[in-house]
């Protein structure tokens, strides 16, 4: 008997149906596909209603002579936003945002959540890195106008209600910076998917992403992009992405193009051009701007050595550098009475009258003791100075100090007696000292209950005198409660038995007071005005340059308490300034001193402010 052909099951199953039941299943097939086709088709049609109002935008551009898709290759920018440590860093030294990838669609997001004031996203772009095509193929630069960015990200608003922006800031070729002002602003209130509560929107996000279709996520996608001319060309740009208040954005995608134009959009040639379409109930944002303001290192008056010490000083010796406000000079004349070296201080003007003010005090007897060891410089306000100019004071300070080795102090510091002689004495006779030049001799500051400038005489008289006010718990580390991360590096426990300097070893947020050689070390970035992270961003600087600290026995400091100065008061916009500097200051340390094709590709090892990277296997610039 010969065998019957082969039949699969689904064969032998629609064979053993009825008419009927055969036509119902053939019917039911042909309207399952006829869905999933029209699935597709929707789908395309939504990317391409939602892409449609920047497309026509897109084709208004004028035609540049040369212009990258995008600069992954050269610089790499990371156009999937995944992962900050390839490329994209956090804006907040608390990571609060993170990658997801959804297995539904194929497709890595990501969450970018703030709980407080604001948090966002940066990544430095070395412009000559990308210029490996650049130099070859493009036209001569004299040909042409203006140098053209454009960046626009894709995203999802989840829950967020406040502003968003994009934000261009950079270096240029003639060591110009861009300030706060070239940034594309978006109002989200009413835009969210749902309304929940910030600590929570990150979860609800996460959910969201695995239960919505393709279809719904990509309807809920917006658009924001910028584009910025400039008649100067740039060393490196960074562009930004800031959320400010409460609330999670989802971030799909970012793209950036850079190129070289003789023609402004319409409307640019007016500084800025908004421009809003409206897909579906959801718009899509596009400015177009000239670059506002290039920013130059500020011109001051100084003048140098308005009062000078009657003392002859001494090639090897210490000075105190410090600075301030005239109304701090009564502590200034405080710290001066326990300090028998020199002291180099710069003090801030703000206006004319307060010279003959200065002048008419220096003149009292309780400021006597400022005669015979002080140097005073006076540096003047500048009408763009929106804060209090703190490093660049320090820096006039340090560079007017008559001796090498300089001691940085806040002027509401004093210092234990007899401590210039001791810090000699441990200092110019130790081998860190003796044998290199890069070595940071650091002093233990303390804080003591009541002690202000009305109560000058609980300062304790010695070591032993202070190591009996900790244990009756009216003295302490300073910031001991508030923020022990600050001068935890000292090794408090250590430095109460010691009798020879030891080493300490790098943490962050360590803001040591030092003493150091200004003729060997980096100076502090001026960029840093007002209050935060000022001290920070030095000490952080100089453990990079693999220098090291070490703690001086038998000396300390103290804290004059006082009530908050008036420049310490802050908007957000001024605390994203002071995140920015911090951020940016790292990134200008390393092209300006260790600049090659990979400076920016290797930029997660430089900054660990944001977590990236666990601290023990951050790797220091060699």
């Amino acid at each position: 008997m010969g065998k019957k052909p082969y039949q699969s099951s689904g064969l032998q199953f629609f064979t053993k149906l009825s008419p009927k039941q055969k036509i119902l299943f053939l019917c039911v097939g042909i309207v399952l596909i006829f869905i999933f086709l029209q699935s597709r088709i929707d789908r395309r049609d939504v990317k391409k209603t939602s892409r449609a109002v920047l497309r026509n935008y897109h084709d208004s551009l004028p035609n540049s002579e040369y212009l990258t898709k995008n600069i992954l290759v050269d610089a790499d920018f990371n156009t999937s936003v995944n992962g900050t440590n390839a490329a994209w860093r956090t804006l907040h030294y608390c990571c609060r945002s993170q990658n997801t990838f959804s297995s539904t669609h194929k497709e890595t997001f990501y969450i970018l959540q703030s709980y407080d004031k604001w948090e966002g996203l940066f990544q430095p772009i070395d412009i000559n890195t990308l210029s490996k095509h650049y130099k070859r193929d493009h036209i001569d630069n004299t040909k042409t106008k203006y140098h053209m960015f454009h960046f626009e990200v894709d995203y999802i608003n989840y829950n967020h209600e406040g502003n968003m922006i994009l934000m261009f800031r950079g270096l240029l070729e003639d060591n110009t910076t861009l300030d706060l002002d070239s940034r594309i602003t978006v109002e989200n209130k009413g835009t969210w998917i749902k309304k929940i509560s910030a600590e929570l929107s990150r979860k609800g996000a996460k959910y969201y992403l695995g239960q919505k279709t393709s279809r719904v996520i990509d309807a809920d996608t917006q658009r924001i992009s910028l584009t910025l001319y400039s008649e100067k060309q740039f060393q490196y740009i960074i562009p930004y992405v800031v959320i400010y208040e409460g609330g999670t954005i989802i971030l799909r995608n970012s793209s950036m193009s850079y190129g070289e134009t003789n023609e402004l959009e319409t409307g640019a040639m007016d500084e800025t051009k908004e421009f809003v379409g409206d897909d579906g109930g959801h718009p899509s944002h596009h400015k177009s701007m000239l670059v506002p303001t290039y920013l130059t290192e500020p011109v001051r008056k100084i003048v140098p050595y308005f009062r000078k010490a009657k003392f002859i000083h001494l090639n090897n010796d210490i000075s105190i550098v410090s600075q301030l406000d005239i109304s701090r000079l009564d502590r200034l004349t405080e710290m001066s009475k326990n300090w028998d070296g020199f002291i180099s201080v710069a003090i801030f003007i703000k206006e004319d009258s307060q010279v003959e003010e200065l002048e008419a005090l220096l003149e009292l007897p309780e400021h006597e003791s400022l005669k015979g060891n002080t140097n005073i410089h006076l540096v003047y306000k500048n009408p763009t100075d929106k804060t209090y100019p703190i490093n660049y004071l320090r820096n006039v300070a340090i560079d007017h100090s008559p001796t090498d080795l300089v001691y940085t102090l806040d002027v509401d510091f004093i210092t234990s007696k007899h401590s210039h002689s001791l810090m000699k004495k441990h200092i110019l006779k130790s081998e860190y000292f003796t044998t290199r030049n890069n070595s940071l001799f650091c002093v233990a500051p303390f804080e003591i209950d009541g002690y202000d400038m009305e109560h000058t005489d609980l300062f304790p008289e010695t070591k032993n005198e202070l190591l009996e006010m900790i244990k009756q718990k009216v003295a302490r580390p300073i910031h001991f409660v508030k923020a022990p991360e600050a001068h935890r590096a000292i090794q408090y426990k250590h430095w109460e038995v010691a009798n020879r300097i030891y080493r300490n070893y790098y943490e962050i947020f360590w803001e040591p007071y030092c003493v150091f050689n200004k003729t060997t070390t980096l100076q502090y970035d001026p960029r840093f005005s007002g209050y935060g992270w000022d001290k920070v961003s030095h000490a952080y600087h100089l453990y990079l340059f693999d220098y090291q600290y070490f703690t001086v026995p038998d000396v300390f400091i103290a804290h004059l308490d006082h009530p908050l100065a008036p420049w310490i008061k802050r908007t957000n916009e001024e605390n994203l300034q002071i995140w920015i500097n911090q951020y940016e200051s790292m990134v200008h340390l390393q092209y300006k001193h260790y600049h090659s094709k990979d400076t920016f590709k290797n930029f997660r090892f430089i900054n660990i402010m944001n977590n990236d990277v666990p601290f023990p296997e951050v790797e220091k610039i060699k």
